[in-house]
């Protein structure tokens, strides 16, 4: 026997962790509440970023070969060199922004050896530059703090061509 996390009954038989449909509806309805509507889900082997209901995930749970069919987040723009990104003092307000949306990430607190800044950010190894540095940014949050970045993101629908821009 098992107890409803809702009602606190006992079942023997029924969804996972819920008695009845109701419970297992109201179960739902203060997950969502509490971790919102939509989570956004990380493909493992891109690192491309889908909006997943948050129903999806609890009722089904999201497969990465189902993640297609959710809408993606797409960088747009090209770098303008601003060095934002590359200048650890904009890591605190950075890291605020991290911290608000709950987000773990690795950042280095060193400046780079290969930026400078003489009015525009440059970059002496640019072209062959690390994957960390070619992936970023990879969602919002990242140039949320740096007003300076000329990169912008949309969401895809997922499916088909068109866009949500967001």
């Amino acid at each position: 026997m098992s107890r409803c996390l809702i009602c606190g009954g006992f079942y023997h038989q029924g969804r996972a962790l819920t008695c009845s449909e109701s419970c297992h509806e109201e179960l739902i309805n203060r997950l969502t509440a509490r971790f919102g509507e939509f989570k956004e889900v990380v493909r493992s082997s891109t690192g491309e970023v889908f909006k997943v209901p948050t129903k999806d995930i609890l009722e089904k749970g999201v497969r990465e070969q189902d993640l297609d069919r959710y809408p993606r987040l797409v960088r747009l723009g090209e770098c303008n060199r601003c060095g934002k990104c590359c200048d650890p003092a904009t890591l605190p307000r950075r890291m605020e922004v991290y911290r608000r949306y709950g987000l773990a990430v690795l950042i280095h607190t060193e400046p780079c050896p290969h930026f400078h800044y003489d009015g525009r950010g440059v970059c002496d190894i640019y072209k062959e530059r690390p994957a960390m540095c070619r992936a970023f940014p990879r969602r919002p949050a990242d140039i949320e703090g740096l007003p300076e970045c000329s990169y912008r993101f949309i969401w895809i629908k997922g499916g088909s061509n068109g866009t949500d821009e967001s």
